[in-house]
């Protein structure tokens, strides 16, 4: 598959001293970044693309005097589409450029799913389609650049190529708020980021934009009864699984201590060469759960320790999770790269189980998904006096420089209001946190993750199949329907309840080992099984306490980069006041090194 790309097309000719300039530092910056796959290069009259892949996939690309059409990152048929699972690349593409020609762009849209960009030029019409899927996890760009559209998988790359492109500072104000900036904004004026389920046409100079799905459309009122729900659910779960592992036969899968990775693990096809892994400090629940599930069920199982190993190059990946996530993650967040660079010995594709206790159980947490001003806003119906608050509190915390919060905090409100508020405002509150949870939360932290994993080996993820998702809106047991944030003991057990079934049907060996709460999931299907889990829970977590038990020690590796970064660059961002420096030099920011690394990781990329 295709996992980066940069595209230029013009309606008039192109012209070689704006595009060829632009394909040569894409290609300087792919090989600063170490990157030696493949390459396609395509020069047509009206437009140059240069697409890398890690195997040869060139089933998803198709050109010929008329048309031409490529799907970037990972696509197969949704189940009603009656289309089979292998060996349908070139010829859904052939059906899709027929529709294409015909103007069935939702035809196009409700026949595939994965997380995947469509792009599309009719050659004799010289008309540009470009199709986000559903979530729109993995971030797309694209800008205008001396009357050539640019779309790319690489926001550094446009940062590079526009001398002119400067940080937008509203943005910055959002994503101080939200952790991610909203609708189609991106951190760079005048660039913007496909929209999730956004269908782009380009043609005589004219972009227009359309939206195809909303997840609004999945809360359905028809929910199934927990027996079809279960029977449902496990075919979907298993064709989710299956797609995303049948063309691979050497691939890697995540087994960590909680039951997504498991619940996986108990539907793959184990004929094929399967590493499975997890990272985490040594001694942690993360680490030790699944070494034991291994040494029991003979599972090639390679524990990723977050050690001295990973110490030594924590400054090296926490810079590149930054630059490769288009600063989507901070320097917290290096161990992803630095796995899954790891993991590409032995094969381009690893298989987790993101999204998974998000949509499935009970949400809890509010923090980098979901910060704690969108649920006071939510939870006061968008209240002035609220907004009010926050900018308040955002004055007081924030490293911002304060008079660019005055300057652009009511843009953001209006901003707010009309990508998100005006399309959830009629719902409940509880279906607005996951109609927001799904448009931005998930799309913001996951599509960090995965994107900055791509150069070394490509994320798959069952649990955002498109099928599955519908499902889950209609089962009886989904998380969607506790409530947010403060679940009652019966709703918590509920959502857990499908990861019990599906281990049971397939694998029941499974059940019997504990989670990182302290129970197994045998509990959730014996009788009374509140009763069962609560005790376990309880102790395992007062000892986690008393304990002081880590997973990840992101302080102390914080440390490391800020100590072997002479340079500071993490420091010279206008944009910062001076707050940002004396909090490093009085350790001040390891109160809330969330806030800071935030900061830093955003000089960082500006400066890197």
């Amino acid at each position: 598959m295709f996992f980066d790309f940069v595209f230029c097309y013009s309606y008039d000719k192109i012209d070689a001293n704006t595009v060829n300039p632009i394909l040569e530092e894409y290609e300087n910056l792919m090989k600063k970044n170490e990157v030696k796959e493949n390459v396609i290069n395509i020069y047509d009259c009206h437009f140059g693309i240069k697409l890398y892949f890690k195997t040869n996939d060139k089933e998803s690309l198709y050109n010929d005097s008329r048309n031409f059409i490529t799907i970037i990152g990972d696509f197969s048929p949704k189940l009603k589409s009656g289309l089979k699972i292998n060996n349908i690349k070139q010829s859904l593409l052939i059906s899709l450029i027929e529709k294409f020609e015909n103007n069935l762009d939702y035809d196009v849209v409700n026949n595939i799913k994965g997380n995947f960009l469509i792009i599309y030029l009719n050659k004799l019409n010289n008309n540009i389609k470009i199709i986000n899927n559903r979530f729109g996890i993995s971030p797309f760009y694209y800008t205008f650049v001396n009357n050539h559209i640019v779309l790319t998988s690489n926001l550094k790359l446009i940062h590079k190529i526009l001398p002119s492109s400067i940080i937008n500072e509203t943005a910055l104000v959002e994503r101080e708020l939200f952790n991610y900036t909203l609708g189609n904004k991106t951190l760079l004026k005048n660039v913007y980021s496909l929209r999730p389920s956004e269908i782009l046409s380009y043609k005589k100079g004219r972009l227009d934009s359309k939206i195809y799905w909303t997840p609004v459309e999945l809360y359905n009122s028809n929910k199934l009864s927990e027996e079809e729900a279960i029977e449902t659910g496990e075919r979907i779960f298993k064709n989710a699984v299956e797609i995303r592992s049948n063309d691979r036969e050497k691939l890697c899968a995540s087994l960590t201590g909680g039951f997504d990775g498991r619940t996986i693990l108990s539907v793959l096809n184990q004929n094929k060469d399967i590493k499975f892994y997890s990272f985490g400090i040594k001694g942690s629940l993360n680490i030790s759960i699944p070494e034991k599930i291994a040494r029991d069920l003979n599972l090639n199982y390679e524990p990723i320790l977050l050690d001295k190993e990973y110490e030594k190059v924590y400054p090296e990946f926490a810079e590149k999770v930054v630059l490769f996530s288009d600063c989507l993650r901070t320097i917290v967040s290096a161990n992803y790269p630095y796995a899954f660079s790891k993991l590409s010995n032995h094969s381009d594709v690893v298989l987790t189980g993101i999204f998974g206790s998000e949509l499935l159980r009970t949400f809890q947490n509010v923090g980098l998904m979901v910060t704690d001003n969108f649920v006071e806003i939510n939870n006061s119906n968008n209240s002035l006096d609220v907004w009010n608050k926050i900018k308040e509190k955002l004055l007081s915390e924030s490293y911002l420089d304060r008079d660019l919060i005055e300057k652009y905090f009511n843009e953001v409100k209006e901003n707010f209001d009309l990508n998100i508020w005006e399309k959830i405002k009629n719902l409940s509150k509880n279906e607005r946190f996951y109609i927001y949870l799904i448009l931005v939360g998930l799309r913001g932290y996951f599509g960090g993750e995965v994107h900055s994993e791509r150069f070394y080996a490509t994320n798959r993820f069952p649990y955002l199949d498109d099928d599955f998702v519908e499902f889950i809106f209609k089962s009886p047991f989904a998380g969607v329907y506790s409530n947010v944030l403060n679940p009652t003991p019966n709703q918590r057990f509920r959502s857990q309840y499908f990861y019990a079934k599906i281990m049971e049907m397939n694998r029941s060996e499974l059940l019997k080992y504990q989670t990182d709460h302290g129970f197994t999931a045998s509990y959730i299907l014996s009788r009374f099984p509140l009763l069962k889990i609560a005790i376990p829970y309880l102790v395992n977590s007062k000892i986690k306490k008393i304990r002081k038990y880590k997973e990840f020690k992101p302080i102390d590796w914080g440390e490391i980069y800020l100590k072997e970064q002479s340079q500071n660059i993490f420091l010279k961002s206008y944009y910062f006041d001076e707050r940002l420096k004396n909090d490093f030099i009085s350790k001040k920011w390891k109160k809330n090194y969330q806030r800071f690394f935030k900061a830093i990781s955003l000089s960082i990329w500006e400066n890197i």
